[in-house]
């Protein structure tokens, strides 16, 4: 099992159930979920409506590739729609904040 830590965003429609959701998809491949409380934030480099966010730790079995096509695929079946010029709304986004010790600079996981 690896330990991991995931920031997760809403500032689209009903925020905390989406972020709810989206713990619970999480939920169904993960062990050991401990969250933080809801916070709020603002868009950070667009003009945008407020953020509501969620820090959640988790145990996987699974290694850090497979872990964000998992998470890739929720914000996909949440609405997310990637490719998209620059940061805009979002009903979800889920970022890895750290998985183990790992420190990883790759295309794919910026």
């Amino acid at each position: 099992m690896v330990e991991v830590f995931l920031s997760l965003g809403s500032n689209q429609g009903d925020r905390k159930g989406n972020l709810e959701e989206a713990l619970n998809s999480i939920r169904s491949f993960s062990e050991d979920m401990r969250n933080s409380r809801f916070y709020q934030n603002p868009a950070q480099g667009f003009q945008g409506g407020e953020f509501l966010n969620v820090v959640s730790g988790i145990k996987v079995n699974m290694d850090v590739y497979s872990l964000l096509t998992q998470l890739q695929s929720i914000e996909w079946q949440m609405g997310r729609a990637r490719g998209q010029e620059g940061p805009t709304d979002r009903s979800i986004d889920i970022d890895i904040l750290s998985y183990t010790d790992m420190v990883l600079q790759e295309v794919d996981l910026e």
